[in-house]
């Protein structure tokens, strides 16, 4: 058992719908603990502003409620696809249908992090040139 177990296994208790459980440290991910993932294309646009819990002490009850408090008002929203939180100071929770669903939705942030990331470095180097597709 690791010292997040509470965590998973309150997520579980909460939302039967829910089969799947990651928490991770992905490297461009994580990097948004300390701040917000937004979405940056068309495949991250479902999940809105990736919602922050504050810091608490991952082996304690507080950060189990408050991962279960922030996912249970985006319960609707685990029909279509799974969720995703970032916990500050901390890393990153998905939850999907399965472990391939709460998979891919950590591939899907960790995108969007790294996208966020690379467009914010090259924001002050140049203006983004894009090619103009043929009109119909």
């Amino acid at each position: 058992m690791s010292r997040e177990s509470v965590m998973h296994l309150a997520i579980y208790d909460a939302f039967p719908e829910v089969n799947g459980v990651i928490h991770a440290h992905p490297k461009y991910a994580n990097v948004f603990a300390a701040l917000a993932v937004v979405p940056t294309s068309g495949y991250t646009e479902k999940f809105g502003q990736v919602r922050v819990v504050p810091p608490l002490p991952a082996p304690f009850t507080q950060l189990a409620e408050a991962v279960v408090a922030a996912l249970a008002p985006c319960r609707g929203e685990l029909v279509p696809h799974g969720l995703a939180l970032i916990l500050a100071w901390h890393g990153v929770i998905t939850v999907g249908h399965d472990l391939n669903d709460a998979l891919d939705i950590l591939e899907l942030i960790e995108w969007s992090a790294h996208t966020m990331l690379m467009a914010n470095l090259l924001a002050g180097i140049a203006e983004p040139q894009f090619i103009a597709t043929p009109s119909s």
